[in-house]
């Protein structure tokens, strides 16, 4: 139940405006390739990507270590998907 509600969440405040209502807070936002906010689908294949990446522990370092030694410090769903989290402008 747990798992259903927090994708649901993240599926629903993603796609209403890249960002979940933390990150809102924290002034961070996804972006597609093109720069453009998320829509549904991609806001529903990025949580799928981001479960899947944190369910499984080999992944989960994977993605560890892209965010830290890629250019744009994308994690491993976020280079799949071609997306980036950015700091929202003001």
């Amino acid at each position: 139940l747990f798992l259903i509600v927090g994708f649901l969440y993240r599926v629903a405040t993603i796609s209403g405006g890249s960002a979940t209502w933390g990150m809102r807070i924290m002034s961070i936002e996804f972006r597609d390739q093109r720069g453009e906010h998320f829509d549904t689908s991609q806001a529903f294949m990025h949580t799928l990507g981001y479960t899947v990446s944190m369910s499984v522990f080999p992944l989960q370092l994977i993605s560890i270590a892209m965010m830290l030694f890629t250019e744009r410090g994308q994690g491993l769903t976020d280079m799949l998907l071609g997306t980036v989290a950015i700091n929202r402008r003001a």
